[in-house]
């Protein structure tokens, strides 16, 4: 069944990690991405190396939430909801949003404002966004 951006159809997943951070593959993809192209624009290559050990020691291998089973069953709700936001949210936002209302996390560190259309999802900012 489709739904749209403001509906929320029952929940999958529960969240493992209730009270705690919730890392997703995309995620981790988008941040190694921006944070490496950022270094490598600044000419900085000899710190991607670090900034990959250091995320490595932060968020290891297996405390990273793969959603990527999810794509085929959330494909139709990935499409409306790049649809509805008229394309603000893309592939991977959606995916985001999607696997966060799946498995009852209702918050996410981001600095993308388009989450903030997402009405199951708050977004985190600041540290002043904390206090849920």
């Amino acid at each position: 069944m489709t739904s749209g951006i403001h509906e929320r159809p029952h929940s999958g997943q529960p969240s493992k990690r209730v009270g705690t951070s919730v890392y997703t593959y995309c995620v981790a993809a988008e941040a190694i991405s921006a944070a490496t192209r950022r270094l490598r624009e600044k000419g900085r290559h000899a710190d991607v190396q670090a900034l990959l050990d250091r995320l490595d020691e932060q968020v290891p291998r297996d405390s990273i939430t793969w959603i990527l089973p999810d794509v085929p069953a959330l494909y139709a709700d990935i499409l409306a909801i790049i649809r509805t936001s008229s394309g603000k949210l893309n592939f991977n936002d959606a995916l985001i949003a999607l696997a966060c209302r799946e498995r009852d996390i209702p918050a996410l560190a981001s600095f993308d404002a388009d989450f903030d259309q997402v009405p199951w999802l708050k977004r985190l900012a600041t540290a002043d966004d904390l206090s849920l």
